[in-house]
C-alpha cells in the first residue's frame, strides 16, 4: 500500500498541530485541556532501532507518523494489561500530540478516565510505583527494506494507534514518561524522585559534617599554632636570658636573682649592642670604685627615665647613680 497524500488545508492543519511543544516533565499540564476527564501521559510511540521483531522505523518516517497518528486510538484490555490481540477494539483515549525529540517519536496522549477510570488507576498506580505502563504500535507501510542483518525498515507509514501490553516489541523502550495529576498537573516518577531527594539530603548531611569536621580541624590547627608560638617564644626568651646571665657572669658582675626578675622584660627588650654596652659600662665603674658597697650600688636597669636605645643618655644615668 501507498502512502496517499493528505488535501493542501488539512495538510496545514496538521502540521500546525505538530507544531506545539510537548511540555517538560517539570511543568503543569494545566494548559493543555480544562477538562477534568482527562487523563494526560507522554508516551514513547517508538525510536529509530530494531524492535525485538526485526523491524524498525527509520527518523525519516516520523514525520508520516506525526501527520496520520494525531486522534488515532490509544487500546488496551478490560481490567488489565495483556497482549496486542486482546487489546484491539478496546479504546482507552487518543493520541492529541506528537513531535520528535532526539532519535524518539513522543505522543501526548488523552486518557479517558470517566469511561476506563479502574483502568487508568491502574496506568497511574504502576507509573508512580516505578514500573511505568509500555505500548507497542500499530502501523500501516507502503513498502519495506530487509538489509543484511535480516531487520526490516518500513517506509510510507501511517500510525493506526498505541496499544498498552504487557510484552512490548520494543522490550522497555516504548513507556509511558509523563502522567499528569488530578488537578493536570505533570507528575514525575515518585520512586526516582524520592531517591533523588533522598540523595541530596544524604549529600548536604554528610557535606554539613565535612564542613563541621573541617571548622573543627581548623579550630585546633589554630590552637596548635597559637601554643607553638607560645612555646617558641618562650624557649627563645628562656634561650636570651640564659645568654644575657652569662654575658654578666663572664663580665664579673654580680646581682641577686631578684635583679634579673624585676629587670627581666627590660633585659629581653635589649638589642645585643646596648646590652654590651651598658654591661661595659657597669664593669667600667666597678673599677673606678674600689670599695665593696660601690659595687653594691650599681644600679638597676633604667626603666623610663631615659631612652635605652641610646647610649649616652644610659652612660649619663649610671654617672648619676654613683655620685
Amino acid at each position: 500500500m501507498r502512502l496517499i497524500e493528505a488535501e493542501t488545508m488539512n495538510d496545514k492543519l496538521l502540521n500546525l498541530k505538530t507544531e506545539i511543544e510537548l511540555l517538560n516533565d517539570e511543568e503543569a499540564f494545566a494548559s493543555v485541556s480544562l477538562n477534568p476527564r482527562y487523563q494526560w501521559a507522554k508516551i514513547v510511540v517508538t525510536d529509530d532501532q530494531p524492535n525485538v521483531n526485526k523491524q524498525k522505523v527509520p527518523i525519516e518516517e516520523f514525520e508520516n507518523l506525526i501527520k496520520t497518528g494525531i486522534l488515532s486510538p490509544i487500546k488496551m484490555e478490560y481490567g488489565k494489561i495483556a497482549g496486542h490481540e486482546e487489546a484491539v477494539a478496546k479504546p482507552i483515549g487518543v493520541i492529541s500530540q506528537m513531535v520528535q525529540e532526539s532519535n524518539k517519536l513522543i505522543a501526548l496522549a488523552a486518557l479517558w478516565k470517566r469511561e476506563r477510570e479502574e483502568d487508568i488507576t491502574v496506568l497511574k498506580k504502576m507509573y508512580t510505583d516505578g514500573t511505568p505502563p509500555q505500548v507497542s504500535w500499530e502501523i500501516s507501510y507502503a513498502e519495506s527494506e530487509i538489509d543484511d542483518d535480516g531487520v526490516e525498515t518500513l517506509k510510507g507509514t501511517i500510525l493506526n494507534g498505541l496499544a498498552i501490553v504487557s510484552r512490548p516489541a520494543y522490550a522497555g523502550r516504548t513507556p509511558f514518561v509523563a502522567m499528569s495529576s488530578d488537578n493536570n498537573e505533570e507528575e514525575t516518577q515518585v520512586e526516582e524522585l524520592e531517591q533523588a531527594k533522598a540523595k541530596v539530603a544524604e549529600l548536604e548531611t554528610a557535606l554539613s559534617e565535612k564542613v563541621v569536621e573541617l571548622e573543627k580541624k581548623e579550630e585546633e590547627l589554630t590552637a596548635l599554632k597559637e601554643f607553638k608560638a607560645e612555646v617558641e617564644d618562650k624557649e627563645a626568651k628562656a634561650e636570651k636570658m640564659k645568654n644575657i646571665l652569662k654575658k654578666f657572669e663572664d663580665a664579673g658582675i654580680s646581682k641577686e636573682d631578684t635583679y634579673f626578675e624585676e629587670n627581666k622584660e627590660k633585659l629581653l627588650g635589649m638589642s645585643e649592642e646596648l646590652l654590651d654596652f651598658m654591661i661595659q659600662e657597669l664593669v667600667a665603674f666597678s673599677e673606678n670604685h674600689a670599695e665593696a658597697s660601690t659595687k653594691n650600688k650599681i644600679p638597676n636597669v633604667p626603666a623610663t627615665s631615659f631612652n635605652l636605645s641610646d647610649p649616652k643618655e644610659l652612660a649619663r644615668a649610671l654617672r648619676e647613680s654613683n655620685k
